[in-house]
């Protein structure tokens, strides 16, 4: 029955990355074609359909006067088919999946694979019944030996950020925004040959993609050089960290909020475009 409230709630703040969107669009596209161009457009509709129900967007209907669809249809929905990979949110994007799935329509340990191989911690379960169900790991921690790392899932560097506050390790939440700022302007470019720079590298690109204004993105660059110098949020340091609890309320309640207006720049982009 798709997800649940909770499940909603524990998906807040998931990314879904670029190019696990670009594998579900080649999967799709792998699992509508046929040498039948009839039998590949109507298993087009149904895919965009479904997507474009859950979007709350009017349905397309499939209808011909002749043996065989014009090629307008087919632009049309060779366009769509992509579009819905990209349009939809987190929370549509999975709940897309998870219809399709029980539908029969995609495979779903092919999709489990793809969700693995990205690092979204949740799984596509078919029960006995043959009922599909959606399991998220709510595991709020990353290993220690990865706190270092640039860690891909922002979900789990949000619950990271909250356990640390609630901790009272506020050098732990600076650096944990930082890291989130990185991972988010990653998702934004979206040039795999930046991977495994550091946000003061590629932060020019970001600026001109972003759709923050100045003001906000001089404030994020910013605070990503300030883990570098505070105590205990970049390297172990023998001074006191000088960043308090109000200061470190006020950035993890500003990086949750830069994570919304993120995805919704996103969404305008596609929809302008």
């Amino acid at each position: 029955m798709g997800l649940s409230k909770k499940q909603k709630k524990q998906l807040e703040f998931e990314v879904i990355p670029h190019e696990l969107r670009l594998d579900i669009a080649r999967l799709f596209r792998k699992c509508t074609l046929t040498d039948d161009s009839n039998v590949s457009i109507i298993k087009k509709n149904r895919i965009i359909n479904i997507g474009r129900q859950i979007e709350g967007k009017p349905l397309y209907r499939l209808e011909t006067d002749d043996e065989y669809y014009l090629p307008p249809e087919h632009a049309w929905h060779f366009a769509e088919l992509e579009l819905i990979t990209i349009r939809t949110d987190t929370i549509q994007f999975i709940d897309m999946i998870h219809d399709l799935l029980s539908e029969d329509i995609l495979p779903i340990e092919k999709i489990n694979e793809i969700f693995a191989d990205h690092n979204m911690l949740l799984e596509f379960i078919d029960d006995d019944d043959g009922e599909i169900y959606i399991e998220i790991d709510n595991d709020q921690t990353i290993p220690d030996d990865n706190l270092s790392s640039e860690h891909p899932n922002i979900r789990l560097l949000v619950n990271r950020m909250e356990l640390l506050l609630s901790n009272n390790d506020f050098s732990g939440v600076l650096h944990t925004c930082g890291t989130i700022f990185e991972t988010l302007a990653k998702d934004v470019i979206k040039n795999p040959n930046i991977e495994n720079q550091t946000l003061g590298s590629f932060f020019e690109s970001y600026r001109q993609k972003s759709g923050f204004p100045n003001e906000v993105l001089d404030l994020i660059i910013k605070i990503y050089k300030k883990r570098n110098t505070e105590p205990l949020a970049g390297h172990g340091q023998t001074a006191l960290p000088t960043i308090n609890k109000e200061e470190a309320i006020i950035l993890a309640e500003m990086t949750k909020s830069f994570i919304r207006m993120e995805r919704k720049f996103s969404e305008e982009r596609i929809n302008i475009t």
